[in-house]
């Protein structure tokens, strides 16, 4: 339009100093014909310029990602999220300036899970330098992360969070610990319209495209995982490793975290009706100091095979209590929240042989990745950061997370309209790559409503406590897109 409006004063100009000189009126005229030509040209090329800008800054109506004019935006596979639902004062680019990203998380930096908040350091720690290496990933940003500690407590957790997006104002909330945290803000992140990216946790009510799509999920599905311990008791009966009509025994974190995964055995058993039964599941609590009552009330079934879904410190005490007992299962399987090597090495005594658990990702202080590529530079990374990931293995934990939350971020910024909320989701519904964190080369990937679990896939590890190290026992298990949408409804998936 600059352009328009130059042509226009010309013009004007010309037809003054035509007059002043004499010139013929007829001879004014047509030069001011020529002129107004010159103008309509200038007008029309002003308004495809206006048209194309237009056009870069937005998809186009039914595309993925484009906004229609009655407020819908359109994802992947058919979803779609209803910006009309989202507060009076709920904006598209909220944390966000012309240099930098505002991203925020809480996290237990107390209390007795305190150890995960490593994967805070982690994941922080790798979100900044990355960002300062590539800024052009982000639009010429940086990221900036506001980190609150919530000692795993769920109602700080909500009150942490109402302070993040109200007074902190932050663009995304990205990768929080605990089912229950992610739980007890599920529905408020959702109402604020508030990316819910990629919680610490993999309890299946993530992945709810339908009802929640602000939030989504990260590693494998704990019901997934449940569904995997009762295959390898399945298989071990059938190599003739346990007995015909075997007897398993569950010990068990007494949350919605735990739940899951007795949801996922459960399944499994249903589907399959394998040769044996669960004779006795123990619940402890979090905050337990020790599980000295509860093994010793599991230990007394006598089972064949056991099973623990346990996190952080209670992780250390089952490997301890079992090592004490007078009970040795012939099959011991551990969740993958406890696959650090960290937790096992803090075990007071020697831990007795044949422990497994299903694992989906790396262990930046297993050996094993010393050549690794991605493990060396993230060394490179946390040592730069003062991150001791040697003293806290969770902070590699972390390397789960940020990731994908780079490449979220990064396909967002080469999105029509570059990084806003609504491309941010779009981008995390529609992922698909190698994750360099993931074992076996396993893929992260979402499909909107045909896949809404990024990681379906893991391999079997055992330890071995006479080398302090674990050995791969399995390949490569991939489940991609066959795990169902859940909508939580507080109790089971619906």
């Amino acid at each position: 339009m600059e352009r328009f409006w130059k042509t226009l004063a010309a013009l004007l100009a010309f037809v003054v100093i035509a007059a002043a000189c004499g010139s013929s009126v007829d001879d004014a005229v047509d030069a001011a014909g020529e002129a107004v030509d010159e103008v309509e040209d200038a007008a029309g090329d002003a308004v495809d310029d206006a048209t194309d800008a237009v056009d870069e800054a937005m998809a186009e109506d039914g595309e993925v990602g484009s906004i229609s004019a009655d407020n819908i935006v359109t994802g992947p596979s058919g979803m779609t999220i209803d910006l009309n639902e989202c507060p009076d004062d709920w904006a598209n680019d909220t944390g966000i300036t012309d240099t930098e990203i505002t991203l925020g998380h809480s996290f237990p930096f107390s209390g007795t899970l305190a150890t995960y908040g490593g994967i805070s350091d982690g994941m922080v720690a790798y979100l900044e330098a990355v960002s300062e290496e590539n800024p052009e990933w982000f639009g010429g940003r940086s990221v900036k992360m506001v980190v609150l500690d919530d000692a795993y407590e769920p109602a700080r957790s909500v009150s942490n969070s109402q302070q993040l997006v109200e007074d902190d104002k932050i663009f995304a909330f990205a990768s929080m610990a605990g089912t229950p945290s992610n739980l007890a803000v599920y529905d408020y992140l959702n109402d604020q319209c508030v990316p819910h990216l990629f919680p610490a946790t993999g309890h299946p009510a993530w992945a709810d495209p339908e009802n929640h799509p602000w939030t989504v999920g990260s590693y494998l599905a704990y019901t997934t995982e449940g569904s995997l311990m009762g295959k390898w008791i399945d298989d071990k009966i059938t190599e003739g490793e346990l007995p015909a009509g075997s007897k398993v025994a569950v010990l068990q974190l007494n949350n919605d975290f735990g739940k899951a995964y007795s949801d996922g055995l459960a399944e499994y058993i249903e589907a399959n009706s394998p040769d044996f039964e669960v004779v006795k599941t123990e619940l402890f609590e979090g905050s337990a100091p020790n599980l000295t009552n509860e093994f010793t009330t599991i230990a007394a079934e006598d089972a064949d095979a056991l099973i623990v879904v346990a996190a952080g410190t209670s992780c250390t005490q089952a490997i301890t209590e079992e090592a004490q007992s007078q009970w040795d299962p012939a099959v011991k399987i551990m969740s993958s929240t406890c696959q650090t090597l960290t937790l096992w090495t803090a075990a007071e005594n020697s831990v007795n042989e044949g422990w497994v658990t299903a694992s989906d990702r790396k262990d930046i202080v297993d050996p094993a990745f010393d050549d690794d590529e991605f493990t060396i530079r993230a060394r490179e990374i946390f040592d730069n950061a003062g991150v001791d990931y040697k003293a806290n293995a969770n902070a590699g934990f972390g390397l789960v997370f940020a990731p994908p939350i780079v490449e979220a971020l990064r396909l967002a910024n080469e999105a029509p309209g570059g990084i806003n909320r609504t491309n941010l989701m779009v981008a995390a519904w529609s992922m698909d790559f190698e994750h360099p964190w993931l074992r076996g080369g396993a893929r992260w990937h979402t499909d909107g409503p045909n896949d809404g679990f990024p990681v379906e896939s893991a391999q079997f590890l055992q330890y071995l406590p006479d080398e302090q190290r674990f050995d791969t026992v399995s390949d490569l298990i991939e489940l991609d897109g066959t795990t169902p949408l859940c909508a939580w409804d507080g109790v089971a998936c619906q």
